[in-house]
């Protein structure tokens, strides 16, 4: 479509980066120096969380090129022996040299083994993912129909036809569904108000006993039993980061990020952040911004904090 702009690549972080020990190691190690450094009075536990994610992404994105260069060059080194011995065993026919021949190539065929699904995977998408194929069919057949919207229309009636026009319909149009205002806008609803809607309606009430065990502060040990008891391989929110990145490394900084924010100190904007998909509900208009269903996907610790 010509009027659709480039997608925005958003960052991922692959889990099997830190399926190595050492990898898992030495991001444990940078998280401890970070907050050691920087866990002070003088910067908001709010404010620390969204600079982690900034430090921590670095620090994997470096990660991830050392260990492809070291991966490299060990390739390259092992197939410079194996020429080598090749040429001297054609020579010799020493047993040696083809014992050490055979250790040589086992090694390399062990290096690149972990790295096959994942290579055959982008070989296959170079080959035939942006050509007029049937495995490029079989990609977008059940998707580009549903997902694509040729215009919307406000409730002034003005249609757009625009991809960034559109977005910004419904931007407007779930910041007025949701009364997503300015925290000091007058029409806010005031904490009085919200507590006599409650009491009016017949809400079962909680025991003493569950009261008490809901206002008690969050601990590491559930913390980390919903971690554990969450889906795994679910797409992350727009930070990136994975369930096994919050499984591995930061069950005890969330702790003291969620006791902040349930002592009144809410958390930034960044950090509710979500991407936004829209799916059109079947038999609506689909001009209207009314007639799509919002998904979305928010960050992981956002999920944790829920339950």
């Amino acid at each position: 479509m010509p009027q659709t702009p480039p997608p925005l690549r958003c960052w991922r972080l692959n889990d099997l980066l830190l399926k190595p020990p050492h990898n898992l190691q030495r991001i444990n190690l940078r998280l401890a120096e970070f907050y050691d450094r920087n866990d002070t009075n003088e910067v908001s536990v709010q404010t620390l969380w969204e600079a982690h994610k900034s430090y921590v992404r670095g620090e994997l994105i470096s990660l991830s090129a050392y260990t492809h260069k070291v991966i490299t060059q060990n390739v390259s080194d092992l197939q410079r022996k194996i020429s080598r011995l090749e040429s001297l065993h054609k020579r010799s026919l020493l047993a040696s040299h083809l014992d050490e021949l055979t250790a040589y190539r086992t090694e390399l065929k062990n290096l690149l083994s972990s790295a096959k699904a994942y290579l055959t995977a982008r070989l296959k998408h170079y080959a035939h993912g942006d050509k007029p194929t049937r495995f490029m069919l079989a990609q977008i057949k059940h998707r580009k129909a549903k997902s694509f919207i040729a215009n919307i229309r406000n409730s002034a009636g003005t249609e757009f036809h625009k991809t960034t026009d559109i977005a910004c319909e419904f931007s407007s149009f779930y910041k007025e569904l949701y009364n997503l205002k300015s925290p000091n806008a007058s029409d806010k609803p005031k904490s009085d108000l919200i507590a006599e809607f409650l009491a009016s309606l017949q809400l079962p009430q909680a025991t003493p006993t569950q009261i008490k065990d809901l206002c008690s502060p969050i601990s590491a040990l559930e913390i980390k039993e919903a971690i554990m008891a969450s889906p795994k391989n679910k797409s992350p929110g727009p930070d990136g980061l994975t369930t096994f990145y919050y499984i591995s490394c930061l069950s005890p900084y969330l702790e003291k990020l969620y006791y902040s924010a349930l002592s009144g100190h809410p958390f930034h904007g960044q950090t509710l952040m979500a991407q936004i998909t829209v799916i059109h509900k079947e038999g609506k208009d689909p001009s209207l911004c009314g007639n799509y269903r919002p998904i979305l996907l928010l960050n992981f610790y956002l999920k944790i904090f829920q339950k």
